[in-house]
């Protein structure tokens, strides 16, 4: 799979106005082509909660790879690419080759550094736009996606939110990430 790292470039970053009613946060229009992935990271504190909204804009049709929009807790790295420092969080996903925009499976998502991935379903979204809160609390991640909860033990020394998409346009908005302590 050809991926490409998206830091900032090319991403469409807003942040907060003096209009609170246009715009509330950060916002991420993480839009790939089938096969392909793009990712955003954003610097976070010790202890925080990150709040927003996932929308689902287009589902690129692969027979192959599934549209996938993700959100975790990760450790920061000098080098660019894909991290193999683990991470925590949610991820939305819908099967390769269905056709027409539809809703998909949230699921929470895990990876141990060293270790394997592990998911767990929590259900189906009930819209094409979900709210999450995610609450990283130094040595968990508890989450609330579309009403859905979960929480996964993880620990960060260098904590950050990375956010990635692939085969398909994801909306995150009204992003906010506030410190906890």
């Amino acid at each position: 799979m050809f991926g490409r790292r998206v830091n900032f470039l090319f991403a469409t970053l807003a942040a907060a106005n003096a209009n609170p009613a246009v715009a509330k946060g950060v916002t991420y229009d993480c839009d790939t082509a089938a096969g392909h992935f793009s990712e955003l990271s954003l610097p976070a504190s010790p202890a925080f909660t990150v709040s927003g909204h996932l929308q689902i804009l287009n589902l690129a049709q692969s027979k192959q790879y599934a549209p996938l929009a993700r959100l975790t807790v990760s450790n920061a790295t000098d080098v660019v690419g894909p991290s193999s420092e683990g991470w925590a969080g949610f991820e939305f996903m819908n099967l390769p080759g269905n056709k027409g925009l539809s809703t998909g499976f949230l699921e929470s998502t895990s990876l141990a550094k060293g270790g394997t991935k592990q998911n767990t379903v929590l259900g189906i979204a009930s819209s094409r736009d979900v709210a999450f809160s995610l609450t990283f609390s130094g040595n968990s991640v508890r989450m609330n996606i579309d009403g859905h909860e979960n929480s996964i033990p993880f620990n960060a020394d260098r904590p950050i939110v990375r956010i990635s998409c692939s085969t398909g346009e994801f909306l995150f908005y009204d992003m906010e990430i506030v410190p906890t302590r």
